[in-house]
C-alpha cells in the first residue's frame, strides 16, 4: 500500500467514478421528481470531498515539480454547465414539478471555485517557473 492514497492517479480514478455516480443520480432523482432528494447531501460531500482531495494532491505536486500530466478541469465545468442547464431546461420543457436541491448548485458553484483557484495556481506556477528559467539563462 505504499504510496497507493498519495499517488494522484487514484484520486482522479475515484474523483471521476463518484462525478459519474453523482451525475447518474442527479438525472435519476429528476426522472422521480426529487423522490431521492434526500440522498443529495451525502453524494454531494463525498464528491465533494475527493474532488478537494484530487484537486489538493494535485497542485501540491504542481509546485513540487512531481505533476507533469494534463488533465484540464475545464471539462468537469463543461459536463457540470451542460448538466445544469439540461436540468432547467428539460424541467422547463416537460413542466415537470423537479426542484434543483439547493446542494447541487452550490456544489456546481464550488466545482466553478475550485477550477478558478486552479486556473490562478497554474498561472502563478507557469509564472514562477518562467523567472526562475530567465534567471538561470544571465
Amino acid at each position: 500500500m505504499n504510496g497507493f492514497f498519495i499517488n494522484e492517479k487514484i484520486w482522479r480514478y475515484l474523483t471521476n467514478f463518484w462525478t459519474i455516480i453523482l451525475f447518474i443520480f442527479l438525472i435519476f432523482d429528476f426522472l422521480n421528481n426529487n423522490r431521492y432528494d434526500f440522498l443529495i447531501g451525502p453524494f454531494v460531500a463525498i464528491y465533494l470531498g475527493v474532488l478537494g482531495l484530487f484537486v489538493s494532491s494535485k497542485e501540491f505536486d504542481r509546485w513540487h515539480d512531481y505533476h507533469k500530466g494534463k488533465h484540464p478541469g475545464e471539462w468537469y465545468i463543461v459536463v457540470w454547465t451542460i448538466l445544469m442547464i439540461s436540468l432547467f431546461l428539460l424541467n422547463i420543457f416537460y413542466n415537470k414539478n423537479y426542484r434543483l436541491p439547493s446542494e447541487i448548485i452550490a456544489s456546481y458553484i464550488a466545482v466553478l471555485g475550485i477550477f478558478a483557484i486552479t486556473q490562478k495556481s497554474k498561472t502563478f506556477y507557469k509564472q514562477k517557473t518562467q523567472n526562475i528559467s530567465n534567471e538561470t539563462h544571465y
